[in-house]
């Protein structure tokens, strides 16, 4: 389908955040060694499935990610040892897709449709790229479109100076006559209002950062990010420049040519939307 954000017009979509796991990636640090500091990736995408656990309640119960913050921690180790995920070298985007389905496939979870795009990602091998998945860079288009379907989207993004995160989206504001705009998400650097110790209280915090496009025509995130560790420390921040590299919709409703193509009995299913 085509992408519902209009030329020449200034179009936002934002959903509550309320809804949203506040998993913090440096509590896995308790449990893997060091690991935490590059667990960005399985980390948000614990929040994501917590997200499809709350606005989905009928279909998925708390099945995906559990309650609570133990709970939380046990999906996000898991994720992280189906990711194949080390401290270091973080996740690289072929394993978050696949280590993705292959931990939904272990719960037995009901279906969850996929729908990406990455940048570079390096399929081949023991990861071919997928059919859901294109080869490039997101566009607002793409954003846009997810979110407004209610998907949870994580979005995975490349530092100017080097290094990579993975971050949680829940909104974007685009001006499409200046290419200027809002990012709205959860940073699992950042992911609480409270903590006590090591663990996150919530209620879940919202990031937000300015959005443009680059020399190349990337979207650029700016944003004032948290630098230090757990416990939390209030005053350790700085800004920092990152191009969005790739992107991955997790959403329970298939287009229905999709559904008569696949049915509704296999435990997990990827689909691709049509552009």
């Amino acid at each position: 389908m085509g992408s519902t954000l209009a030329s020449g017009l200034a179009q936002s979509v934002l959903i509550d955040v309320s809804h949203y796991g506040w998993m913090d990636q440096y509590s896995m640090n308790r449990r893997h060694n060091l690991v935490g500091n590059d667990a960005c990736v399985p980390t948000s995408t614990t929040n994501a499935l917590t997200f499809l656990q709350n606005f989905y309640p009928t279909i998925y119960g708390t099945n995906l990610s559990g309650v609570g913050y133990t709970e939380w921690e046990d999906t996000d180790s898991a994720l992280i040892g189906f990711m194949g995920t080390t401290a270091g070298n973080g996740t690289y985007d072929p394993q978050f897709v696949y280590g993705l389905q292959s931990y939904l496939t272990s719960i037995n979870a009901p279906p969850v449709f996929l729908d990406g795009i990455f940048a570079g990602a390096g399929w081949g091998g023991s990861y071919p790229k997928p059919a859901f998945v294109d080869e490039g860079h997101p566009t607002t288009g793409f954003l846009f479109d997810s979110l407004s379907s209610n998907s949870a989207l994580v979005t995975t993004i490349s530092y100017t100076n080097g290094g990579g995160h993975g971050i949680l989206v829940n909104g974007l504001s685009w001006d499409s006559l200046t290419n200027t705009g809002t990012l709205y998400f959860i940073d699992p650097l950042d992911p609480s209002q409270a903590y006590s110790g090591t663990t996150g209280l919530g209620p879940t915090l919202q990031t937000s950062g300015s959005l443009s496009l680059n020399e190349h025509g990337h979207l650029l995130l700016s944003y004032n990010q948290y630098q230090g560790g757990l416990p939390y420390s209030n005053n350790d921040f700085e800004m920092v420049d990152a191009v969005i590299d790739g992107a991955l919709a997790l959403n329970p409703v298939p287009e229905p040519s999709t559904v008569l193509l696949l049915g509704l009995s296999a435990a997990v299913a990827f689909v691709r939307r049509r552009r």
